[in-house]
């Protein structure tokens, strides 16, 4: 299972770079996990190892891949949009479009993707008697994720879901500079964020048991 494991979130970067961030994080808390098990210690180097080598293989045909097609094993497409002449000035800028723009854009790039429309994954509003809404439910990560910190045995797991959360939102406004760069193109809700969307279903499924009567209307 922990080689399995190891393959799924090496394809999960194979498919989409981004989502080193949440392999990343999910390695860590997989790592502090052996190490608390009561074990020898050559079992924990045993399934240290496992995951490791799933890793390995996962994340090995991306490297491979790269290695046939353009002669190195790490590559990123978006390399030939930063050559100079290039028609999108936003990869020239910084790793290629991914830079530090300050606290003032910092905070107008997360409201753009979270409670402004029409990009903002969390945006509810009424306007002239007509209620307009992307994915109003998700309210209700947040007082979950109260909730699995405020549970012992689940805040380990509530501590993971922050730290993607954080990750993934300082990855996304600290990417360009405009609601397009974003949102990866205009649409409703990043799309960007779609690779950690299954995980907030866990804090929603806390505050749903919690707060039902809040819940089916949102739903």
């Amino acid at each position: 299972f922990l080689v399995l494991t190891g393959i799924l979130t090496g394809l999960s970067v194979t498919t989409e770079y981004p989502t080193a961030l949440l392999g990343a994080i999910l390695t860590l808390y997989a790592l502090w996990i052996i190490s608390r098990l009561e074990t020898t210690g050559r079992s924990k180097a045993r399934f240290t190892g496992a995951i490791l080598l799933g890793l390995l293989i996962g994340g090995g045909i991306l490297l491979v891949y790269n290695l046939a097609a353009f002669g190195k094993p790490i590559y990123i497409p978006y390399e030939a949009y930063a050559k100079s002449g290039s028609p999108f000035p936003t990869f020239a800028r910084g790793f290629l479009g991914l830079r530090w723009p300050g606290f003032s854009q910092l905070l107008g790039g997360l409201a753009a993707i979270t409670i402004d429309p029409p990009l903002g994954i969390l945006y509810l509003r009424v306007e002239k008697w007509a209620l307009y809404a992307c994915n109003p439910v998700l309210w209700l990560a947040l007082p979950g994720l109260g909730i699995m910190l405020w549970r012992s045995q689940w805040r380990a797991e509530g501590i993971v879901i922050v730290a993607m959360i954080v990750a993934y939102m300082l990855f996304i406004t600290n990417y360009g500079t405009s609601i397009y760069d974003w949102g990866g193109a205009i649409y409703l809700g990043s799309r960007h964020i779609v690779p950690l969307l299954p995980f907030l279903a866990l804090p929603l499924h806390f505050a749903a048991l919690k707060l039902k009567w809040l819940f089916f209307p949102l739903f």
